[in-house]
């Protein structure tokens, strides 16, 4: 007998959300209602949860995966389910995106909800423990809306080039944002280490090289700290990233599905922000091949003591 079973799931649709048409306040008074929940209802079952310090919890969290045709994993999802019978709703949309201005998460985080997914069949898998089930769903158009199935597909292929730009420009920032808090780290060690007086100074010198190319290749990215208030400059990679964003529209801007191929403009802004971004890659891995390595042979050669003796 299964401790954890997925049950089969129902069909679920890329459907368009709009408002009804007609006036907002007609009649005499006001009626509401919940709307149906969006996505695929998933219904799994608990036989029994872990114990914990010798007492069972009420709720537990547990793991979910979409998986698309390909076998890429789309979406992880953390949940708490309980004992006994469970249902949650994936929206039908991929992980988010961390932008590169945004830095690492210090602990694990659940990724937003990113674009919709495209019709197909997905694989939703469920683990808890050394237990795991799945069950498939199939995910299909809105069959009130003519879809460009062709054209859905440059646009699912023009989002996944698009996401792979970002997530290259996220890594490279992610590095520069290591290399500022690893040297602020040290150079309190240094000043509380070393007496030397000409060691010292070439640390000093390393640093300040150090410091002022990072502080240079982030401003390629994003404007400095010391900018206050509504800014934008055309040239640095983040403009230049939402700009391409823009063009995905509708995943970017409305709450529905795409329908179509994304304009040409997209294609032409991908061109530009792809070659920006590679150079700046590019100029990252040198900062991480030079000056970084040198700044490194510098700190090696201070003899530092990660764990100073205890009272000095």
């Amino acid at each position: 007998k299964k401790k954890l079973k997925v049950y089969p799931t129902p069909e679920a649709y890329l459907s368009n959300v709009r408002e009804g048409a007609g006036s907002h306040f007609s009649g005499n008074a006001m009626y509401k209602g919940d709307n149906r929940p969006y996505g695929a209802a998933v219904t799994f079952s608990l036989a029994e949860l872990r114990a914990k310090d010798g007492k069972t919890p009420e709720s537990d969290s547990v793991k979910v995966e979409i998986v698309n045709e390909q076998g890429r994993t789309v979406r992880k999802l953390n949940l708490m389910a309980s004992k006994g019978m469970n249902r949650f709703y994936w929206d039908l949309t991929n992980d988010g995106l961390r932008m590169p201005v945004q830095p690492k998460p210090k602990t694990e985080v659940q990724a937003p909800p990113g674009a919709y997914v495209i019709a197909g069949n997905y694989k939703v898998r469920i683990k808890y423990g050394t237990e795991a089930d799945s069950a498939m769903v199939k995910v299909s158009n809105d069959p009130r809306k003519q879809v460009d199935a062709a054209g859905v597909a440059l646009w699912q292929a023009g989002y996944e080039e698009f996401t792979s730009t970002v997530n290259g420009v996220t890594a490279s920032m992610d590095k520069l944002r290591d290399a500022k808090d690893q040297m602020n780290a040290v150079e309190k060690m240094v000043s509380a280490q070393v007496k030397d007086t000409a060691a010292k100074k070439r640390f000093a010198d390393a640093h300040k090289l150090a410091s002022k190319q990072v502080d240079s290749l982030m401003r390629l990215v994003t404007p400095g700290e010391e900018i206050q208030g509504i800014y934008e400059d055309p040239s640095q990679l983040m403009n230049k990233l939402m700009g391409a964003a823009f063009y995905l529209d509708p995943a970017f801007g409305t709450p529905n599905p795409p329908a179509s191929a994304p304009p040409a403009t997209f294609g032409w802004s991908m061109k530009k922000l792809k070659a920006d971004a590679g150079a700046f890659n590019e100029a990252v891995k040198a900062f991480e091949n030079k000056t970084w390595k040198q700044f490194e042979e510098v700190v090696k050669g201070l003899n530092l003591q990660l764990l100073p003796p205890l009272g000095q």
